[in-house]
This record gives C-alpha cells, structure tokens and sequence, in this order.
C-alpha cells in the first residue's frame, strides 16, 4: 500500500517545489527542503505517483504519470506563492526541466541535482551501464520482474546515514528510504522519458 509522506514547510512568498528520484521518497529532499526554508522559503516535497509502496505500485505506472502527479503538485503550489522555483534529485531533476520546459510561465526558477539522463553511476554493477537497452526490453515486455540493485555507498558519504538509509530499504519500508533496486520497466520508462526531456532542453529558459 502505498504511504503519503509529502512534506510541507511554511516559508516565504517564494516557494520551492522538490521532486525525489526514482524509487525514491520525498525524505530524500527533507534535508535539502530544511535548508531552503532557512533561506526563507516555502517548501513543498511532493510525492512521485506509484512511489513509497511497493514494486507492483510503481509498476502500475510510467513517466508520464510521474510527470502528471508533478504538473499536479506544481499547479498546487503556484497559487500558494507569488514566485514557484522547482528543483529535483537524480530523475527527479529530469522532471523539473520538463515542467520548466512545458510552464515558463509558472517556474521562475531550476534546481538540478545530479540529473539522470543515463543511469552508469560508478557504484552500479556491471549489467545495470547496459540500461540504454532497456527501452527496448521494455517494448517487448521483457525483464518485468527484474531489478538493477545498487551497491553501496549508494551515493552517500555519511556513514551512519548510509547504513541507516541502507537499513530501511532493505526493511522493506519503502516509504522511509525507497526501494532497494530500480525494476527494469521502470528504468525503461525514465530512458523514455530522459530522451523526451533532451530534445526540449533549449526551451528552458528560468534561472538554473
């Protein structure tokens, strides 16, 4: 079942909208969202669609829904502040680049954080660099039940967090930490997508 853990933090007239990755959750952005409203800004952590439950909920969904469920959060949120700025992790960077790309007129602002365009990060095995096939397995419907795993530092430096964070993903709670592997159609879905949001880059024009 699939938990709501979306987080709000009042601020400012200016507010931030964050998007989590792939597999991800919202708590992965609490600490940036922490920061920001520091600096005097709202923050609004939204929730990806088919996150925070388990793999058949993410697999009930494509990019497109993800991408509808941020359009979503983000038509939300604009009539809440005078300035919307939106910044996201891994995919969810790629998310926020569409959104500025499709809505100049309601993102004055982009955060990018390690935007994913292609998934060969150092700390993924072997077979996970070969997933620019994946689309294609996808089409045909192969690998459904097949997951890339990361291993470890799972791009965290902090030790303790990192086997917190490790803890929860492999407790099953997918809410507290996400999933503990990326499923092969849903990698498929963010290829699809990342190739979509490359060709509309040169119509972002906000502040990144």
């Amino acid at each position: 079942m699939i938990q709501n853990v979306e987080f709000r933090l009042e601020g400012g007239r200016s507010g931030v909208l964050l998007i989590h990755g792939l597999t991800g959750t919202p708590t992965e952005m609490r600490l940036v969202g922490k920061g920001l409203n520091r600096a005097g800004f709202s923050v609004y952590g939204m929730q990806l669609a088919g996150h925070c439950g388990n793999v058949e909920d993410l697999l009930s969904t494509g990019w497109r829904e993800w991408y509808a469920s941020v359009e979503a959060a983000a038509e939300q949120f604009r009539h809440e502040v005078d300035h919307l700025f939106v910044a996201g992790l891994s995919m969810g960077a790629v998310l926020a680049l569409k959104l500025a790309a499709d809505h100049p007129d309601w993102v004055k602002g982009v955060g990018v954080y390690g935007a994913t365009f292609r998934y060969d990060g150092w700390a993924i095995p072997w077979y996970g660099r070969l997933s620019f096939m994946l689309p294609l397995l996808h089409r045909f419907g192969i690998g459904k039940h097949r997951m890339v795993h990361e291993n470890e530092p799972y791009g965290i430096r902090d030790e303790r967090l990192r086997a917190q964070i490790s803890s929860a993903m492999l407790s099953g709670d997918s809410a507290a930490a996400g999933l503990p592997g990326n499923p092969w159609p849903s990698l498929g879905e963010m290829y699809n997508m990342a190739a979509v949001v490359r060709r509309e880059l040169p119509k972002v024009n906000a502040c990144h």
